[in-house]
Formats: structure tokens, sequence, C-alpha cells
């Protein structure tokens, strides 16, 4: 008698646990999640399963996680190279939760795609609108099988093959029976992981003031950083909160917040804002057109910055070219020294004209990002 014990272990233990198509979602060929699209030309329904390991796939197989950066929910393999959040996933009261919050926003597109709203772990207050992603009754106990590694019941198949002969013929006979037993059962789960730089990284007290190094005249070819926080400083007004866009003209400025990973060994950073022409599939590449100013500030801002507390200017980093008036180039301001485990803020500011764009890393990439070696 042939038993499987050990493959049959891994496939009851490891697999995806819990398969559910979601209504009125649907994905779009970049992995984004879409709710309640005008029109679902190109758009696949959504179907969501969760692992035993606390990850989640799509209908593609293809790996979900939250970015970092800006709390998108989507899916993509292989995973984004920035920081993202991948594990955490399950089914609380029929609906979809990461790290036991079951609360994400629709948060309505820009670029001419009026009510197609993609998903967000937080409301950043630019037209989102709270909402949950049905699941439906959550499969008793799925969840926990994969931790477990004391006395487990089991349930093992085991198949026996017999050679029979009757009246001179010859037959192969494959009985498969089911018994359940209770032993230890220590489980392997294998899975891909991302690591996760700190979401609150501020800078140290005491570290070094960043120095200037000569501008570059052509975009690094270097992973992006993207900002954290996206702060708007509006003249006369209080603190605005994190944004998903960068908004810069006479009355604000934009403060961005970037986080050096501690394990990255980057020494050197360059600021590079990024327009390509025809935009990306979530802008319509109408920037506005100006001269940008961007400035390295002495402390680091908060979601609570504004007028009166944006903090002074360390070095001026440049001023470039932004928007349509780059016809599609990159404007790479001045590198600057930067030590890793530290967040540096850098503050835009309008010399002349106007623009506002939607933060995006989805290929080509929109916005203000640092390239650093």
């Amino acid at each position: 008698m042939l038993f499987r014990c050990a493959a049959l272990f891994g496939l009851a233990l490891a697999i995806p646990v819990e398969k559910r198509a979601i209504p009125d979602y649907y994905s779009q060929a970049d992995g984004q999640i879409i709710k309640n699209p005008t029109s679902t030309t190109g758009l696949t329904p959504l179907t969501l399963t969760l692992t035993s390991a606390g990850g989640l796939i799509d209908q593609a197989n293809r790996i979900c996680y939250t970015v970092v950066a800006t709390g998108q929910l989507q899916c993509s393999t292989p995973v984004i190279t920035q920081p993202v959040t991948q594990t955490g996933f399950s089914n609380i009261n029929g609906n979809l939760a990461q790290n036991g919050n079951t609360v994400f926003y629709q948060c309505e597109t820009v670029g001419g795609q009026a009510n197609n709203f993609h998903i967000y772990n937080h409301n950043d207050g630019e037209i989102c609108f709270q909402t949950t992603i049905p699941l439906g009754s959550p499969i008793a106990a799925a969840t926990t099988a994969a931790t477990k590694a004391a006395s487990t019941v089991v349930v093992v198949t085991a198949v026996r093959t017999s050679t029979v002969t009757t009246s001179g013929r010859t037959s192969t006979v494959v009985l498969t029976s089911t018994f359940t037993t209770t032993r230890a059962v220590t489980v392997v789960v294998t899975r891909t992981s991302t690591t996760l730089r700190p979401a609150t990284t501020t800078a140290k007290a005491g570290a070094a003031a960043p120095t200037v190094v000569a501008a570059s005249t052509a975009a690094p070819t270097s992973p992006n950083l993207y900002p954290r926080l996206i702060v708007p400083v509006v003249t006369g007004q209080g603190a605005q909160g994190t944004k998903f866009f960068v908004t810069v003209n006479s009355n604000t400025k934009s403060d961005l917040l970037f986080d050096v990973a501690a394990n990255s060994g980057y020494k050197t950073c360059t600021l590079v804002g990024r327009f390509p022409v025809g935009g990306s599939p979530t802008s319509s590449g109408a920037y506005g057109s100006a001269q940008i100013q961007a400035s390295l500030l002495t402390t680091n801002i908060n979601t609570s910055t504004s007028a009166a507390s944006q903090p002074a200017v360390k070095t001026d980093l440049g001023t470039r070219a932004a928007g349509t008036a780059t016809n599609g180039a990159n404007a790479v301001y001045a590198s600057f020294a930067v030590t890793a485990g530290q967040s540096y803020s850098i503050a835009l500011t309008a010399v002349s004209g106007s623009i506002n764009l939607f933060e995006d890393y989805n290929a080509p990439v929109v916005g203000y990002t640092l390239n650093c070696v």
C-alpha cells in the first residue's frame, strides 16, 4: 500500500483556501482594480483567492498587494519594485480585510475616466468613498490550518494497487480508501516575499546635513523612490493632509517626503520630474505647464504641515520646466547626499505657471521620484 502523505499534507495545507468572484469589481490589464466602471471594455471580472498564508491572488494568478506609498490595492506578477504589503489578507464577516481592517476606499480616477474608481486602503480626500470588498461567508478554519504544527487531524487518502487474476484474465485494480488520523504535522509554506520599508521612518536627530552634488543632465536609470507623503501647502490656509496629486501654482506648494530604506546602501539621490507624452493609465497627460523650483528642507514634513509650519529651505536643487513644457522629457534636478535609513523632504514651488498631476507609479511613471545610487 502506497501512502502519499507528504504530498497530501502539503496540498491540503498550502493551497488557496477561498476563491470568490467579486460583484461590481473588475481588473484592468495592468492589474489595477476598478469598481463600477462606466464601460467594461477591456476589463475582466475580478476574482480574488485568499491563500492559507494570508496572501491574495486574482483570476490571472497575479499577486495582490497594497502599495506602501499610495495605499492602492492592485495585483501583478512580478510585484512592482517599490515597497508593498502583500500579506495579512483575510475574510472577516464576509468582507476582504488586510491586517484586520475591512474598510477600503474607492477613489475616482483622473484623465477623463469619471465614475471609475480604483481601490485604496485610506481616504486621500480626492473624491473618495468608503467601501467594502465582499467575499461572502468565510470557509471555517481555512485560514489557520497553515500555521498549525501541533497535533492536527489529517484526512489521508491511501492508494493501493493490486493485480487480480480471474478466469484466466489478469486486470489491475486501484483501491482507494480514506481514514482519519491524529498526528503532529510540520508545515513548510513557501511563498514570495518582499522586504518592506518602515512606513513611519523619520530622519534621525543629528544626522549630517545633505550636501549638493553637481546637477545631472540625463535621467538616472536607478529604481524610482516614490513620495510617502504629498502635502499641499496653501497660502493662508491650515494643514491639508496628504494627497495623491502634486499641485503647484501661485498659491500652493507641494511638499514631498521620501524614505531611503535602511538596507538600500544609497548614498546619493536625484530628484526627477516625469511627464510622459500621452499620460499613463490614470492620467490624460494634461499636466499643466510651469517652471518648478525644488528645495531640500531642513527638517521633515508631516500630514500637519501648513504654510505656517513649513520647514525652512536647506538647499536649492534648481528650477526646471515641468508638465507639458517638457515635451515628454524628464526634469532632472541637482543630486544630494543621503544616508540610508533616513527621510528627506522636498518643496516644489511655482516660479511661473502651474501643474496638477496624479503621482502614478504605473508605467509610464508620472510625477516626482527620487533616483538613488
